[in-house]
């Protein structure tokens, strides 16, 4: 249960702080019929991680600290990608967050099993 509410605020926050990364994400999308398939990648990247919800739940929810590095180095970079604006590493720097948080909740042994659909969304 812990682990639940630990995951649905890591998710909440996640989303508000790269919102502004979010809508330009979607404008370049919409604005671009050769970058529409990015609406595709998150759907299915969800889907993937929600096929594997049943082996996430037999994890043993051992967190390791080395996802809160990876967080933080994560952070780091979106700040440095921000204040240089470079649109393109913003945005690649979610998915070493969402990497970092997934070690950070369950340990390499989650992120070995989600590899893949985070993986998936370098493809934005």
């Amino acid at each position: 249960m812990l682990s639940s509410c630990l995951a649905a605020l890591a998710l909440s926050a996640f989303i508000f702080a790269y919102f502004p990364v979010w809508r330009d994400l979607i404008g370049a999308w919409s604005g671009s019929p050769e970058s529409s398939y990015g609406f595709f990648i998150i759907p299915i990247s969800a889907f993937l991680v929600w096929k594997k919800s049943g082996t996430l739940s037999t994890l043993q929810a051992e967190g390791s600290t080395v996802g809160l590095f990876i967080v933080i180095l994560s952070l780091l970079l979106y700040l440095f990608a921000h204040y240089a604006e470079i649109m393109t590493l913003r945005s690649l720097s979610m998915v070493p967050l969402a990497a970092g948080i997934v070690v950070y909740l369950y340990g390499f042994c989650g992120l070995k099993e989600l590899i893949f659909p985070i993986a998936l969304l370098l493809f934005m």
